[in-house]
């Protein structure tokens, strides 16, 4: 009777430890950002100071409620991160449209992509955009770790915290490899094969060109986009009328 229990207590214990063996470990956020450095703490504090006028006075009362003013109210409670922002240049990609031609293609950016992380979650995501007079952001989303949460699980699984987040056309993707294969995903998690994500550039790429022409025929449609293609194309707007 005793071998009995002892062998369904070792066996208990093996199908425990094999679980726990195969049951991946979740990264923590902290694991996956990289914590900021001291070259970046004068951009918070920058932040910060330039929400003070937001905090202040009557009209604060209204916002009270508000996660967004509840944020920038208690923004000392928050630990700060980064996440590197890359961008795949469309216009190299479709010179040489492949799937092998994609990785070439994302190159890093200038933008400062800043994690508030608060009880091990991700509560707000900052753009900080600098201008003459200090560091501020340009665009605050809510609630951004819901959104990547699904991130800590699949490197886990993939054993590895090397990715990247860069955008195409606007929108936000991720990439990384798992056992010598280089994977896709919306910003969300859905998952794209190399070859969809090959035609999704060349469709992007398209549309660009598409609405670039629209643009161009339509200047009192789009007066403000027009004017800044045709800097970017060195002419300015009575150059491009006389044509």
């Amino acid at each position: 009777m005793k071998i009995v229990i002892i062998s369904s207590i070792l066996l208990l214990f093996l199908a425990c430890s094999e679980t726990q063996t195969l049951t991946p470990k979740r990264y923590s956020f902290a694991e996956i950002t990289e914590k900021l450095s001291d070259e970046y703490a004068d951009i918070i504090a920058d932040i910060k100071a330039d929400r003070q006028d937001d905090l202040k006075g009557e009209r604060t009362r209204s916002f009270a409620n508000d996660p967004f003013y509840q944020f920038y109210a208690t923004m000392d409670e928050y630990d700060y991160h980064r996440i590197p922002l890359y961008e795949l240049d469309l216009e190299t990609f479709y010179s040489a449209p492949s799937e092998e031609n994609i990785q070439r293609c994302i190159r890093p950016t200038n933008t400062v992509n800043l994690m508030a992380i608060k009880d091990g979650e991700i509560k707000m995501r900052l753009i900080a955009t600098k201008s003459p007079s200090g560091w501020y952001d340009s665009n605050a989303t809510l609630d951004y770790g819901k959104a990547i949460g699904w991130l800590r699980d699949t490197l886990a699984r993939a054993g590895t915290k090397d990715y990247k987040i860069f955008t195409v056309g606007g929108l936000e993707w991720v990439t990384y490899d798992r056992g010598g294969k280089t994977r896709y995903f919306t910003i969300t998690g859905q998952p794209y094969t190399p070859g969809q994500f090959c035609e999704y550039c060349v469709e992007k790429y398209n549309q660009g060109q598409e609405f670039r022409k629209t643009i161009l025929e339509n200047p009192e449609l789009f007066p403000d986009l027009h004017k800044q293609l045709m800097e970017e194309m060195g002419k300015s707007p009575t150059e491009q009328t006389k044509q």
